[in-house]
């Protein structure tokens, strides 16, 4: 089957560009409905961590966007960057290490002091008859 070209220089403007964004509007809608299905499959079956982990890029974006806006600075470019391109990448490499470190540690010492803790007694569950 031969592939069909069509120049998008000749013809009505209007029909060339609703033709070329009508599939992508499409495209769109069945995106956002895969998103809301999975909203609400993992929101329902898996809790509030999963959710916000679903899709933290986003959000990421998002809270930039709000608190800072007109402000791109968030955001790297390594061609265009001075700090991506003086640092070595080892640097980047330790950092996240160390970030990764930090919170694998403060994550063992909260499972850590709540085993420690214990069980609340009896007598003080807020089930507990009066």
């Amino acid at each position: 089957m031969a592939a069909r070209i069509q120049n998008m220089t000749e013809g009505r403007p209007e029909k060339l560009i609703f033709s070329f964004a009508l599939p992508l509007m499409v495209g769109n809608v069945f995106q956002q409905l895969y998103t809301v299905v999975d909203t609400m499959v993992v929101g329902k079956y898996l809790g509030v961590g999963a959710l916000a982990a679903l899709d933290f890029g986003r959000a990421f974006v998002l809270f930039h966007a709000l608190f800072f806006p007109g402000k791109d600075n968030w955001l790297f470019d390594p061609r265009a960057d001075q700090i991506i391109n003086i640092l070595p990448q080892e640097y980047f490499r330790s950092c996240a290490l160390l970030i990764l470190a930090i919170l694998v540690l403060g994550c063992a010492a909260l499972v850590v002091f709540d085993l420690r803790r214990g069980r609340p007694s009896e007598k003080n569950s807020c089930n507990a008859p009066s």
